[in-house]
């Protein structure tokens, strides 16, 4: 029997109909093992090194530890069944940096004494399939440690930088990549917050000859627009503010005067089709058309890619294979006509050398491409219409330009100058079948009339409008995806658990089709950048992406890397050090308008507050930072419940009070909250963090006392594998075992309750959490 080992199991059955006889095909569902979630998820004898949270161990290479995830540990070992009766095992994992290390992972666990083979393959066609066999080749060891590298890093970051984020709030954390992404959306919306809305006029002339044109010239000055006005409302120079009573006075004249044709300029333009999909071009796209968010158009693109629809879909090569091309044009040929074909295929490079995903674009698999109709028939909605978007864009990528003609008119009243453009196609080429979606809309113009120079042109209606600029645009998620890609920062398969990971945490939130930060989100982003400027400068990340590449091509080590990282002039650890020794951190960010009004935003135990003359209120979950107007601060203070206003800084670092019957008693600032510690045993404070850098030993130790009492142990239930305590505190009962614990419900029995019961209980309560 050969095993081919893939990651999910919805592409078991076609493989395995490729394949045939002799062949077993099971899955691993992703990643088999991974670095510890806490200390407790390591055997025993390593729970106590100094590495043990952080499950690496940096001053030994950088020694990761890995441990198999409960939740895989039956798949683990059906797959060990399965291994030792095979006479040989192909590694079919996803042809990407994480598939090469899930590989890896496999035979590690599995310890196989055959032959084994990495099996790669980028569509699931038979032909794909079976070139693949024919393909074989061994595990590629400098993408697994350039995957290792990423994971370590992001490691490393996350559990040194989230324990200085808890003196904001409980719980919070930072993710590498995401501080960046979250910085990009916080600054956009402080800089809605400090935006100065500004009045500007205009004036449209509608003419007899159909078409509309523009005053832009009002005695030979330039009209000023909404894009020659600052954030703060101050106007550029080399811009005239058109009053409106200068805007009636010239409509009136309009009525009696024509407008004279001063110049017609024509001047011809190409469009060149877009490049096949990458994988953020194809989130752009789906968002933008369908509707889908990002992690939408990834989960129905893996469906397509499991059905032998599309090539695999993480990848940042817009480039086609000889197959590829080949697919486009017979397709274009048979149902759009060999006139839309241009003479040779259409070539794109990727604008990566060291692109991780080294093959090739998002396109129909095979080389006959399943048609719309055959697709329509055969996918549900959601896949037929992401295939369909595909299917046209590979397609379109293969056709002629389109060509045409941009004409734009000059008319002038005396030394005021009015402008009309029109946009007219003379071959649509590629656009007879697909045209790019747009952010922002675009405007292709009107239609203009045949005229001369000189003509003269009755004005049929004057509409002068008073005009207001526009805040920043918020960012939507295929253009936050856009900006990312093009700084260089994250990979096409980061990208839609990037988003999810800030919007679970509360940084963001969507509101129709864009996102914003939310109060906690800017205080996040402001402690870090403010903090860690380094770690969250865009060209630092975007350079560390390239320092990844390079491992994944063999021309750097990853304990070379991973050095410099943490070790270095600046490293991550170096800098944690340092941040420990500053002065502690004023959670104040307050945007300047309201600054200005007097009023501050602070952020206490991870809540944004609203302060002013001493009094103080919480700001409302769904008010948006660029919605809190000093009118508004205004209307909350006077209408919200007050809280109180604790003290302005704080910080996390850990302060030792002194010694209690021998053992060291210490507080700090934990993932929940500040707690005293007294020798191994920590103890959860009722204080506010700011008054820790206050607190004496006495005072500690009666908070301890405190405590305690409220948190009686009622029961314990011990067995071979352990103890589950039976806890009593101001909330009620509840089980409790190393960090897991369950609520028990106030009509149980605890005489009759076994540890059995308990252990189950425990268990349910936890996969409830997850």
């Amino acid at each position: 029997m050969k095993l081919v080992i893939v990651e999910s199991p919805g592409k078991i059955k076609k493989i395995s109909s490729y394949l045939g006889n002799g062949f077993v095909v099971a899955a691993s569902f992703g990643h088999v093992r991974d670095l510890p979630a806490k200390k407790d998820d390591l055997p025993e004898k390593y729970r106590k090194e100094a590495w043990a949270n952080m499950g690496i161990d940096v001053h030994n290479k950088f020694r990761p530890y890995y441990v198999t995830s409960s939740s895989k540990s039956a798949q683990v070992q059906k797959l060990q069944d399965l291994a030792r009766k095979a006479t040989e095992i192909y590694l079919a994992t996803d042809a990407d940096r994480e598939g090469e290390a899930i590989s890896w992972h496999l035979l590690q666990l599995l310890k196989p004494t055959v032959p084994v083979h990495r099996m790669v393959f980028h569509e699931i066609t038979q032909k794909a399939i079976q070139q693949a066999l024919q393909n074989l080749r061994p595990l590629d060891l400098s993408l697994v440690a350039a995957q290792e590298s990423r994971r370590c890093v992001d490691r490393l970051y996350g559990y040194e930088i989230s324990p200085l984020l808890w003196s904001l709030g409980p719980k919070l954390s930072a993710g590498r990549v995401q501080s960046v992404a979250l910085r990009m959306v916080a600054e956009r919306e402080l800089e809605r917050a400090v935006f100065v809305p500004t009045q500007f006029i205009s004036l449209d002339a509608q003419t007899v000859a159909g078409f509309t044109a523009r005053l832009t010239h009002f005695a030979a000055q330039r009209v000023a627009t909404g894009k020659d006005f600052d954030s703060k409302g101050q106007l550029k120079e080399g811009a005239y503010p058109l009053s409106k009573s200068e805007a009636d006075g010239l409509a009136a004249e309009l009525k009696k005067h024509p407008l004279f044709l001063k110049s017609d300029e024509e001047k011809p333009f190409r469009e060149k089709p877009p490049a096949p999909f990458i994988t953020s071009s194809m989130q752009q796209e789906a968002s933008r058309k369908l509707g889908f968010s990002v992690k939408k158009s990834m989960e129905v693109a893996q469906k397509l890619y499991e059905a032998g629809y599309i090539t695999y879909m993480r990848t940042d090569s817009p480039s086609l294979s000889d197959e590829g091309l080949k697919g486009a044009r017979d397709a274009v040929k048979q149902h759009y006509g060999a006139q839309l074909l241009p003479d040779q295929p259409r070539i794109y490079a990727s604008k990566n050398q060291n692109a991780q995903e080294a093959h090739e674009a998002i396109r129909p698999s095979g080389q006959a491409f399943k048609p719309l109709s055959q697709a329509k028939k055969e996918l549900p909605d959601e896949e037929h219409q992401l295939y369909e978007l595909i299917y046209k864009r590979t397609l379109a990528s293969q056709m002629i330009d389109a060509t045409g003609r941009q004409r734009t008119l000059t008319l002038n009243h005396l030394e005021h100058l009015f402008h009309a453009s029109g946009k007219t196609y003379d071959e649509p080429g590629f656009r007879t079948l697909y045209t790019e979606g747009k952010d922002e809309q675009e405007d292709d113009g009107q239609k203009l009339p045949p005229l001369n120079v000189g003509d003269s042109i009755k004005v049929q209606k004057c509409t002068v409008k008073n005009n207001k600029t526009q805040p920043p645009v918020r960012f939507s998620e295929p253009k936050l995806v856009q900006t990312l890609e093009k700084a260089g920062i994250g990979r096409p398969s980061t990208y839609a658990s990037i988003l999810s990971n800030i919007e679970t945490r509360g940084y963001i939130q969507r509101t129709k089709n864009t996102l914003h930060a939310t109060w906690l989100g800017v205080a996040v982003s402001r402690f870090l950048t403010h903090s860690f400027p380094r770690f969250l400068d865009y060209t630092f990340t975007a350079e560390m992406e390239q320092q990844l590449d390079d491992i994944a091509a063999g021309k750097r080590t990853r304990l070379d890397y991973l050095t410099q990282f943490y070790f270095s002039e600046g490293g991550l650890g170096q800098e944690v050090q340092q941040y420990r020794q500053r002065p502690p951190f004023d959670p104040d960010f307050t945007p300047v308008p309201l600054k200005e009004a007097g009023f501050q935003v602070r952020i206490q135990d991870g809540v944004p507050v609203l302060a002013s003359g001493g009094k103080a209120v919480r700001i409302p979950e769904k008010l948006k930072p660029d919605e809190l107007t000093p009118d508004r601060a205004t209307e909350l203070l006077a209408s919200e419940e007050t809280v109180a206003l604790k003290a302005q800084s704080v910080n996390s670092q850990r302060r030792t009070l002194g010694t209690h019957e021998g053992q060291e008693v210490s507080v700090g600032v934990g993932k929940y909250g500040p707690y005293l510690k007294i020798g191994d045993a920590f103890h959860k404070l009722k204080v506010h963090a700011s008054v820790l850098p206050h607190l004496t030993l006495e005072k500690a130790l009666q908070h301890a006392e405190q405590a305690k009492q409220e948190n009686q142990i009622l029961k314990e239930l011990k067995s071979g594998r352990g103890t589950i305590q039976v806890r009593s505190n101001e909330r009620g009962r509840y089980l409790s075992s190393g960090r897991n614990f369950a609520p028990l419900p106030e009509a149980l029995d605890l005489d009759s309750l076994t540890y059995q019961e308990a252990s189950e209980m425990l268990k349910a309560h936890q996969s409830k959490r997850k």
